[in-house]
């Protein structure tokens, strides 16, 4: 019973993922829905350390450093200006095969995805002012037997 237990796991660490803050309206009048926000003079687009990591995970670039573009005008904020949170992810497995007979085998296969629970976050329909949204579910957890 406690031999032949095999142990997968999987670490992924990735980078933050840059996009644009883009502004909520058509003010450049051209239709083309491509305007930037403006950026708000005196305040950062980083908020300081420190914080909770309930507020880290609400916020976690200074919003109120975007504002809509003005009428005419493309908007100032460019192209890649925010970063989105760095990605870590560990996923985890634990398989047992039981033995039928001589022929066959039953395996017992849990599986465990964001063992952590660490949130992850995708780059947002990127209008100013929006709250992040995840990328996936939390923890995930799946248990299943298949015969071979």
């Amino acid at each position: 019973m406690l031999s032949d237990w095999q142990v997968n796991g999987l670490f992924t660490i990735e980078s933050g993922f840059p996009f644009s803050a883009a502004a909520p309206l058509n003010n450049s009048l051209t239709g083309n829905g491509l305007d930037f926000s403006d950026m708000v003079p005196g305040q950062k687009i980083t908020l300081p350390g420190g914080r909770s990591r309930n507020d880290k995970i609400n916020q976690w670039f200074n919003t109120t450093a975007f504002t809509a573009n003005q009428v005419g005008t493309f908007g100032n904020a460019g192209r890649n200006t925010i970063n989105t949170p760095a990605l870590i992810n560990f996923d985890f497995a634990l398989v047992k095969p039981f033995p039928i007979g001589e022929r066959f085998n039953v395996l017992f296969r849990s599986e465990f995805f964001n063992l952590f629970n660490t949130p992850q976050f995708l780059p947002l329909g990127t209008r100013s002012a929006r709250p992040p949204s995840p990328k996936s579910p939390a923890r995930a957890i799946r248990v299943f037997c298949s015969s071979r």
